[in-house]
């Protein structure tokens, strides 16, 4: 639309944006707006690219500005090239028989809005209603209980890619529980340090000094702390989006991860730490300025009396090593996850696949001739030495793009009291031909796969998986139901066979209902040819552009590209990554627990100096000394062990709900960490243990 720019709140890096009346009439304003990537890529970043012409699809467009580099658009994958006015979608569209401005069957579009200063949420969704009726009464044909849904931008991104969404919340939880410790860390050091800086804080209170001017002393030394914490973690994140930068997902399409330092993160990621510090880091203040004046001075151990500042100490380490257990026991979970995922394998094969893509119409096919170009495709793929079988498919498991298909099951009642009629529901979907499920080794348990004389003449089919007939026909063999398509009076389609549940976005995704329809009867645009070899599947790569070549040596092909390297990259990679970042998590937070558990055992230590020279004296051996300070060391780790066995059972909940795939935690994930996480903070307290059980009790006995 002629205001996107302005809404987005974008300004173009050179030129202009679109004026309102340059979307009002149709075919009227050729202009359009270059992606930054196409503008270094094929202009070499010229500054007077503006008021140039350029070709698109045939037609003559007049670059009116250049979007920044920062702007990657809607999607958080695909990085648009150009952008033209609604208006000019006649001249860009290479299907003449597509009518988007004209057919009001076709929903095509989404709308971005901002609400008006003053507006809530359920006011706009209270006059999108009235939208929504006045347009149904004005057009009851094609308007016809349909709704307008308004929603966030980040509920709409959530309900868009679940997956997504349940793996950034993950990961956001794990990296608070990382910072939790890290805090408890900094709160334990801090205390520690309040009994040393006591007779300080006396003697600048004995001289006048105000305990406000002090406190705020201390919380800049704090501030200090955030501060070269802070630094230091944006050289690491830095390395790390370095790192990932570097993964690539193989595509001819304009197609990345933007990695890179968000301004909003940034600021968030430095409040965060600035305020962790200062949160975590006042308790301490205070208690080094609630002090005693006269016995401080006297001796800066009095501040230290009793046990009251070691049992907040002691609290703080079980805390962390209980976090540290739910991180080691979400790592290892996510682990045996992806292992136990990818060893029972996604469910249709990927050695000997070679895939293609194809748009006929960028070479101006009409659909009838698009079709005839698909048939002759095949046919010609399948004579080509060394080619076993070919087939179509307009989606390809764990591609980041899918159909999508609105059913309404035939006597389905989602609720209480609610009708068929108000129950559609959206499945992931892919329109196939009948060589598709032989060539992807997907069986059909039950029915039949696709056939020839499935075309436009015949009764409308389609093939589900288990997991839809499960979900609407459990117990009954779905094989000769029916559903309608789109609406509720939309045509019957009738299922003449069911699939195994397979793996269709993610590999840890949970079973998914997906549906087939037979390409015949719904044509498409773009598709894919997937082609089962003999030998090695890379090599047939040149003989088929050949093939293409001798049918129409104008029509383009991308995405050529194996099975094999296609799952790698959008599955097996993915996966690697994951557990990895999980896993770098995990062993922070064990890291982070005994750096504060050493802390505390040698703080510990070292206040029993005294007490230690005493037992040595009245005949303890170093072997009574050394299991005294570890006993401690244990049973601060064994309630921190407990503690987090507790909140792994709350984990396991909250990674169910977020993947459905997910199973409950295996007794043997604990066998692994417990033990795992007992002898690492064991062994940190064994270090300052062993060095106290060494101490000369001479000594000792004159420690102040």
């Amino acid at each position: 639309m002629g205001n996107f720019f302005q809404v987005l709140g974008v300004q173009p890096e050179l030129g202009r944006t679109f004026h309102v009346d340059e979307d009002k009439v149709r075919s009227r304003d050729a202009v359009v707006i270059l992606g930054h990537n196409l503008w270094e890529r094929e202009f070499a970043s010229d500054p007077t690219v503006l008021g140039r012409r350029v070709r698109i699809n045939g037609a003559d467009f007049t670059v009116i500005g250049v979007v920044p580099a920062s702007f990657t658009g809607l999607d958080q994958f695909e990085r648009l090239e150009f952008f033209v006015p609604t208006m000019m979608w006649p001249q860009v569209n290479t299907d003449p028989e597509q009518k988007q401005l004209e057919d009001r069957n076709l929903r095509w579009m989404t709308v971005k809005g901002r609400l008006q200063p003053g507006v809530s949420l359920d006011q706009a969704r209270n006059e999108a209603e009235s939208i929504a009726q006045s347009l149904e009464q004005t057009y009851p044909q094609t308007n016809r209980k349909v709704q307008i849904l308004v929603n966030t931008e980040l509920a709409a991104r959530i309900k868009e890619t679940p997956p997504v969404a349940a793996i950034s919340l993950m990961a956001s939880i794990l990296a608070m529980a990382v910072l939790l410790v890290s805090c408890a860390n900094l709160a334990g050091l801090l205390l520690s340090r309040a009994p040393v800086r006591a007779r300080e804080m006396a003697l600048r209170l004995a001289v006048g000094a105000p305990r406000v001017r002090l406190l705020r002393q201390l919380l800049a030394e704090n501030l200090l702390l955030a501060v070269a914490g802070g630094l230091f973690g944006l050289a690491l994140g830095a390395g790390i989006i370095r790192f990932l930068q570097q993964i690539q997902f193989p595509s001819d399409l304009p197609f990345s991860l933007a990695f890179a330092f968000d301004g909003r993160v940034l600021a968030y990621s430095l409040a965060a730490a600035i305020s962790s510090v200062f949160i975590f880091g006042l308790i301490p203040a205070l208690q080094t300025l609630r002090t005693d004046l006269a016995e401080s001075i006297k001796n800066a151990e009095a501040a230290a009396t009793g046990r009251r500042r070691l049992w907040g100490r002691n609290v703080l380490v079980s805390i962390q090593v209980g976090v540290a257990l739910v991180l080691l026991t979400v790592a290892v979970s996510v682990y045996q996850g992806f292992d136990r995922d990818f060893g029972n394998g996604p469910g249709y094969r990927t050695d000997h696949l070679l895939l293609m893509r194809f748009d006929p119409t960028l070479a101006h096919y009409s659909p009838e001739k698009t079709r005839h170009f698909y048939q002759d495709l095949v046919d010609g793929a399948s004579a080509v030495p060394g080619v076993k079988s070919a087939a179509l498919t307009t989606t390809v498991p764990m591609s980041t793009s899918t159909d999508a298909a609105a059913i309404v099951p035939e006597g389905y009642r989602a609720s209480r009291g609610g009708d068929a009629e108000e129950n559609v529901r959206v499945h992931f979907a892919a329109r196939v031909d009948e060589n598709y499920f032989s060539t992807m080794a997907i069986p059909i348990t039950h029915g039949r796969s696709f056939r020839k004389t499935d075309d436009q003449d015949a009764p409308l089919v389609a093939i589900v998986n288990q997991a839809l007939a499960d979900h609407y026909w459990p117990g009954e063999d779905p094989v000769g139901k029916r559903f309608r398509r789109n609406t509720h009076d939309g045509p019957w389609v009738e299922i003449i066979g069911v699939t195994p549940t397979t793996k269709y976005l993610l590999p840890i995704e949970g079973p998914t209902a997906y549906v087939y329809l037979p390409v015949r009867q719904n044509p498409a645009r773009q598709m894919t040819l997937v082609v089962e070899s003999i030998g090695d599947a890379a090599a047939l790569a040149e003989p088929l552009r050949k093939m293409v070549g001798r049918l129409d040596r104008n029509q383009p092909v991308y995405d050529v590209i194996s099975m094999e390297r296609f799952y790698d990259a959008h599955a097996v990679r993915v996966g690697h990554l994951m557990v990895r970042i999980v896993g770098g998590m995990g062993i922070t937070g064990m890291l982070l627990s005994m750096v504060g558990l050493y802390g505390l055992v040698s703080y510990s230590a070292n206040r029993r100096t005294r007490e230690i020279g005493i037992r040595m004296a009245l005949g303890a051996d170093p072997p009574t000394v050394l299991r005294m300070i570890l006993r401690q060391g244990f049973w601060l780790s064994a309630i921190g062990v407990v503690l987090g066995l507790f909140a792994s059972r709350g984990m396991d909940t909250g990674m169910q709900a977020a993947f459905p795939a997910a199973e409950t935690t295996e007794p043997s994930v604990y066998l692994i960490v417990v033990p795992l996480l007992l002898l690492v903070t064991l062994l940190a307290a064994f270090i300052p243990a062993r060095r106290a059980s060494r101490v000369n009790p001479t000594v000792a006995l004159r420690h102040d």
